[in-house]
């Protein structure tokens, strides 16, 4: 007796641990994944993006929302006033809320964090279908197919802008809130966290009512008889018209957006059929195959309506493919003139749509439970598409890569320096007939000439610090201009060629921000012979050495140094012949937390491959642990279809 409980304590032992195992890998891979996805948009931030607001950003953030809320004039009417077509609420008070975080306005702050919201977004819709797909094989797809989709960012627009944060958003609070409003109990909390956030939704783009008209199809075409449609699920529908109403309620025409609209049913017809192409864009047979998934899963849920619980998975991921559609269908009639290739902008939006017919195709397979001539038809129709979808990210990951990033670094970085040239000389001849961060030259003028906006700028484009000189020996002072060394501030100082030269500022006041920011440049093999210093204000104690990188004749490095909170003086020398020049710029401030989201966007390629290994190991371990225990089942997971009580 006491030998069979013993076996039987060792047994209950063994399954707690191998649960316990089973659960630290899922977290693992959980963390791994989002790390993936995080620091892969991390790494384009920094090798392609800037700091400087671009285009519809000055607008709708700068001039309708920060200006305000500096002057202490913000209101309700201001955050939710219409930009385009569009009510960007959400994304004024992220740009609000970044901003007094940081002490300036900052995109790159608001770029990494749009992209740990896009991981978050990620890692917890994995954490969701863990309970759809609880086979490891299943788990492990759904791991390395969101992986694929998110981690590589075609969508490169929404990463390096900052005031794309709208996209996200809509992708959020449109799953959020089509998840809890079909799976939840009606008047549950759950439930009413799903209408605040298909109510919210509204204020991300002007397709935000799409979600809540998507709950209303996907009830009234799947569930049982109207009759009992309206008794189940009345409140949800009622809920979700009045959000649909006051959703058409609040669209806008913006009339000169007018000819960007299809203009005929062909037009629009033809721009929605290369939208359904992607991401094989050039073949349109994939048209055809592309919502294909979704379709048979629809069809099959359709015909089993009356047997099936409403409440499943599958209805939501129907319900997501709605979704979907629908802001294909959005974006053919709003940019559908001449049917144009999509924008990066939209491939977020388009990603999800190719991800929910993925896992729509999984669900297929695991409703289809017999073997013979059907079954083995759809899993080669699934092979087929994954095969299309593969070797369309692959083409257009290459050609991004390949042709297309080097023209989107070379313009930001020019469009950076000419507006900080023309905020340091406020020489327009700097924004004439060059690259701008805005399509009006006038109107940039009047932004960046508000007093409050001025005060506001990132370190980039930000105005220096004033700085006398005292002793300037061996050190020439010079003007920028086309010939000079890319500088942005507007003065510098260069030292005369293969000579010592020693030059020493006047007093300076700490200059209220965490850190300072110089521009450096030379002509030397290394950097040994020139020196950039912090002194004290009597010139007693160096506080701050900078440590210099190689040095480049022509385009300027940025180095960073902690300010100093006490009176201090620059120094710079040049002690040996090793050095043939060395030029040092003004120093900017910059606030902590700009310079934390820098940092950490440099560490976006070594922390991607280390986090990409970890996923790799931990699906791996995932598999082996499943073969070794026979998959055992996590407590509170289920496949069934029952709703969860809130």
């Amino acid at each position: 007796m006491g030998v069979w409980l013993g076996k039987e304590t060792r047994k209950g032992l063994n399954r707690r641990n191998a649960v316990r195992s089973a659960i630290r890998i899922r977290l693992l891979i959980a963390l791994a994944l989002m790390g993936t996805v995080f620091f892969a948009r991390l790494w384009m931030i920094s090798s392609w993006a800037s700091d400087v607001p671009f285009y519809d950003q000055w607008q709708a953030e700068g001039m309708q929302a920060l200006v305000p809320w500096k002057l202490g004039t913000l209101s309700f009417g201001d955050i939710v006033a219409a930009h385009n077509e569009h009510r960007v609420a959400l994304t004024r008070l992220t740009a609000i809320a970044l901003t007094a975080l940081g002490g300036v306005w900052d995109p790159r702050v608001q770029m990494v964090f749009n992209a740990f919201l896009f991981s978050a977004i990620v890692t917890i819709v994995w954490w969701w279908l863990q309970e759809r797909f609880t086979t490891a094989g299943g788990s492990v797809l759904v791991t390395l197919a969101l992986a694929m989709i998110a981690a590589v960012p075609l969508s490169w627009q929404n990463t390096i802008n900052g005031f794309h944060s709208q996209q996200f958003y809509l992708i959020a609070l449109s799953l959020f809130g089509i998840n809890l409003t079909l799976r939840r109990p009606e008047l549950s909390r759950g439930w009413w966290l799903g209408v605040v956030c298909l109510g919210l939704d509204l204020f991300s783009m002007g397709s935000g009512f799409a979600a809540a008209a998507a709950v209303i199809v996907t009830v009234l075409a799947f569930e049982k008889p109207l009759s009992h449609v309206f008794r189940s699920h009345r409140i949800t529908l009622a809920a979700c018209a009045i959000i649909v109403v006051v959703g058409l309620f609040l669209r806008v025409d913006f009339l000169p957006h007018q000819p960007l609209k299809a203009s005929s049913l062909a037009e629009f017809l033809h721009a929605l059929l290369k939208l359904m192409e992607w991401p094989q864009k050039g073949f349109p047979p994939f048209m055809i195959l592309s919502y294909l998934p979704l379709a048979l899963l629809a069809w099959n849920r359709w015909r089993t309506r009356t047997r099936d619980s409403f409440h499943s998975w599958d209805c939501v991921v129907i319900c997501v493919g709605i979704w979907s559609a629908a802001q294909l269908v959005a974006t053919a009639y709003s940019r559908g003139a001449g049917a144009p290739e999509p924008a990066t902008r939209y491939l977020d939006s388009l990603n999800a749509g190719v991800f929910v017919n993925f896992i729509a195709g999984l669900a297929l397979l695991s409703r289809c439970q017999t073997s013979g001539w059907r079954q083995s038809i759809l899993r080669l129709m699934v092979i087929a598409w994954c095969l299309c979808v593969g070797a369309g990210f692959a083409r257009q990951s290459d050609a991004l890569f390949r042709f297309t990033a080097e023209p989107i670094r070379t313009w930001f970085h020019d469009m950076t320096l000419n507006l900080a040239r023309y905020v340091s000389t406020k020489d327009a001849l700097w924004l004439h007939d060059r690259s701008i961060p805005f399509p009006d030259e006038a109107l940039l003028i009047e932004f960046v000439g508000n007093p409050e906006l001025r005060g506001l700028l990132p370190v980039s484009v930000r105005e220096a610090v004033s700085v006398s000189v005292e002793t300037h020996e061996g050190f020439d002072e010079q003007r920028i201009s086309d010939h000079s060394p890319a500088f942005s501030c507007g003065t510098f100082w260069i030292s005369h060629a293969n000579m010592p030269a020693r030059w020493v500022s006047g007093s300076l006041q700490p200059p209220g921000m965490r850190y300072l920011r110089f521009e450096v440049a030379g002509k030397s093999d290394a950097a040994d012979g020139a020196r950039l210093e912090l002194w004290s204000d009597d010139l007693h104690t160096r506080l701050q050495s900078i440590a210099l990188p190689k040095l480049n004749p022509s385009t300027p490095s940025d180095v960073y140094v902690r300010a100093p909170d006490q009176p201090f003086r620059i120094v710079a020398t040049q002690t040996d012949s090793t050095t043939d020049w060395f030029a040092f710029s003004q120093p900017v401030g910059m606030p902590a937390f700009s310079y934390f989201c820098l940092r950490l966007t440099e560490w976006g390629r070594p922390l991607l491959l280390t986090h990409f290994a970890l996923l790799t190991i931990a699906c791996a371990a995932r598999i082996l642990a499943v073969r070794q225990t026979r998959s055992p089942k996590f407590p509170g997971f289920h496949t069934s279809g029952t709703r969860s009580a809130s």
